[in-house]
């Protein structure tokens, strides 16, 4: 009965996720200029960091500290006004923690459902095709991003999960291993020695990690790179 109950609940989020898609995507038909000013602001910003920390004279990996830097980077240039929204939906939530949650939740069961939305796996010599069968990190972002053009009508608690993939999964977007080849699991199985480290390692986790570490990268160092 337990596993029966788990399962409905699962799933529940997923439903809503689809319905409330289709919903938004009919309310932007009727009016899509009502789209609210300061939220397109704050995407724009993410954008923008994002595409900053991955210029050719620097690169950042997206482990934990790189997805904190990421929303770090994104707050920093908001308004006061729109600094106050994003926390009254996290609540007592930081930013920080925020950017995280979903890679926290990997070790909840509850939240399996959610592991294919960190990638896209694309073939080699193939083109990208959408599917909302199967829920990758490019449906869900702009899942996200679609029910928050309309925050208004949702609930609190899917203002603020929205926030959550749209925090992390635009780190992951911009990681170059979540958008890669299937055969090789995101370079997770092809090894490599590493200048930095005395051990081999993986494609992946010098992507996610390796590099911000020991190249000891910074919000400041960012936060400099963006005005200079």
């Amino acid at each position: 009965m337990k596993l029966l109950l788990g399962e409905s609940l699962r799933y529940k989020r997923l439903h809503e996720i689809q319905n409330n898609l289709k919903k938004v995507n009919d309310l932007e038909k009727k009016n899509y200029r009502t789209f609210n000013s300061k939220m397109k602001k704050s995407f724009t910003i993410l954008f923008i960091s994002l595409i900053l920390l991955f210029s050719p004279k620097h690169s950042f990996a997206w482990g934990k500290k790189g997805h904190e830097i990421v929303a770090e980077i994104a707050f920093h240039y908001l308004d006061d006004s729109t600094k106050a929204k994003v926390q009254h939906y996290l609540r007592k939530m930081s930013i920080e923690d925020a950017s995280n949650w979903m890679d926290e939740m990997r070790t909840n069961s509850y939240y399996d459902y959610m592991k294919p939305w960190h990638y896209i796996n694309i073939g080699k010599d193939s083109m990208y095709v959408p599917s909302v069968k199967e829920r990758d990190i490019l449906i869900i972002l702009n899942s996200a991003i679609a029910e928050l053009r309309h925050k208004d009508s949702l609930k609190e608690k899917n203002v603020r999960e929205d926030l959550y993939l749209l925090f992390h999964l635009m780190g992951d977007f911009h990681q170059p291993l979540h958008v890669g080849y299937g055969i090789d699991r995101g370079g997770n199985d092809i090894l490599v020695s590493y200048i930095y480290k005395s051990y081999h390692t993986n494609l992946h986790k010098v992507w996610d990690f390796e590099i911000m570490d020991t190249k000891n990268i910074s919000l400041e160092d960012c936060l400099k790179q963006y005005d200079s």
